[in-house]
């Protein structure tokens, strides 16, 4: 992914001229922007690998909190 964005501050003729001796407006301040955005139709599974690792280093999280849990119980009692 990537965006950008420029802004021409210098005077420039944003129209042609059709005529001789008629000049169209002229604008300080023009702006251009872009943004591109590129995703692949097939990653040979690499999404759905990165998300399953993910949920279970959450998982394994939860166990870490609730192993923590009944440690601190089995101490208090």
């Amino acid at each position: 992914m990537n965006a950008g964005y420029t802004k021409y501050q210098e005077p420039s003729t944003i129209t042609p001229i059709h005529e001789i001796g008629v000049f169209p407006a002229l604008d300080d301040e023009i702006y251009n922007a872009n943004f591109n955005l590129t995703l692949p139709i097939f990653d040979g599974g690499r999404r759905m690998s990165n998300r399953n690792i993910a949920k279970a280093s959450e998982n394994e999280n939860k166990a870490y909190k609730r192993l923590t849990e009944q440690s601190l119980m089995q101490q208090i009692a």
